[in-house]
């Protein structure tokens, strides 16, 4: 591989993949993604692990530290920011979290924030989880 010291995450993918004699065509249908999600990997400013670990598995690239350490960094911010008591309900110790999330969506995306927060209710419930 060429000097990835300035180069985006995107960039060194794509350069991965050109030097390995992968096909972008053929990774994007085992990805089960656009031609043009992987074509457009170099303009890229944000990859989630769940995408690093699906290119790991069809090309056996592996980025998958680039999203780990800075998950991990995220981490140790959030649970800094995260605020939590314990409490007793009914004999049971509970704790009881603030969480903040946050989600980048487009102008068009934005309108099915409502939708989002519904599913994220109705799966915390499912799960055994009490939303106040």
């Amino acid at each position: 591989m060429s000097n990835n010291e300035n180069k985006t995450l995107g960039e060194i993918i794509k350069d991965a993949l050109k030097e390995k004699g992968l096909n972008q065509t053929a990774v994007a249908k085992k990805m089960n993604v656009s031609k043009q999600v992987i074509n457009q990997l170099d303009r890229r400013k944000y990859f989630d692990l769940d995408f690093l670990e699906r290119l790991k598995k069809h090309t056996d690239l592996d980025f998958t530290r680039y999203s780990q350490s800075n998950i991990e960094e995220h981490a140790s911010v959030e649970e800094t920011q995260s605020q939590y008591s314990l409490t007793n309900v009914n004999n049971v110790n509970t704790v009881e979290m603030t969480l903040s999330v946050k989600v980048r969506a487009s102008d068009t995306e934005i309108s099915q924030m409502g939708n989002l927060l519904m599913a994220f209710k109705k799966e915390a419930l499912r799960m055994g989880f009490t939303i106040l």
